[in-house]
């Protein structure tokens, strides 16, 4: 009865292994390593907006760690029911974000050696919605669109990370 015992508790850990490996292979599947959401609200004379837009706005940026070897072709973004448009340029790291709303932290992002990191700024799109991917309703997380191996994925990057309003003279 032991050996049966002990037989069947390796064959759970086995599978339990299994099943670990398989997930944190999921998303790596794309070439994205990990990423990282930040918003930043800004208010009327901290950052030059035009004459059009008035109270607060909401900044989005994520950064991305991929494997330099993926093609990746960003697309498009979502946060809650808003669509944006993902203007891309890729970061030298480590990156000084912010400052984090929450504990006044300084938020850094880098990559692994060898790695690339990408910056997306999300730009508000007036546009039609069916087109773009649908979130689940969350603005807690920003759900990109993005084409991979010649198929279009949905990623979902969450949490998003509040940071302190820049105040400049």
């Amino acid at each position: 009865m032991d050996l049966l015992h002990a037989f069947l508790i390796k064959i759970r850990l086995l599978i339990v292994l299994v099943a670990a490996s398989l997930c944190s292979c999921a998303q790596s599947k794309y070439g994205i390593v990990k990423a990282h959401a930040y918003m930043q609200e800004t208010t009327p004379g901290t950052i030059m907006q035009d004459d059009m837009r008035r109270g607060p706005d909401t900044l989005y940026r994520v950064y991305v760690e991929t494997k330099p070897r993926r093609q990746i072709k960003w697309s498009t973004a979502s946060v809650g029911n808003q669509v944006y448009k993902i203007i891309l340029s890729k970061a030298t790291f480590p990156v000084f974000i912010g400052l984090s709303r929450e504990t006044g932290d300084s938020a850094i992002v880098s990559a692994k050696k060898g790695n690339i990191l990408w910056q997306l700024n999300l730009e508000k799109q007036e546009a039609d919605r069916s087109l773009y991917p649908k979130n689940t309703g969350s603005r807690n997380a920003i759900l990109l669109k993005l084409k991979s191996e010649k198929k279009v994925r949905n990623y979902k990057v969450s949490p998003i990370s509040f940071l302190q309003t820049e105040h400049y003279m």
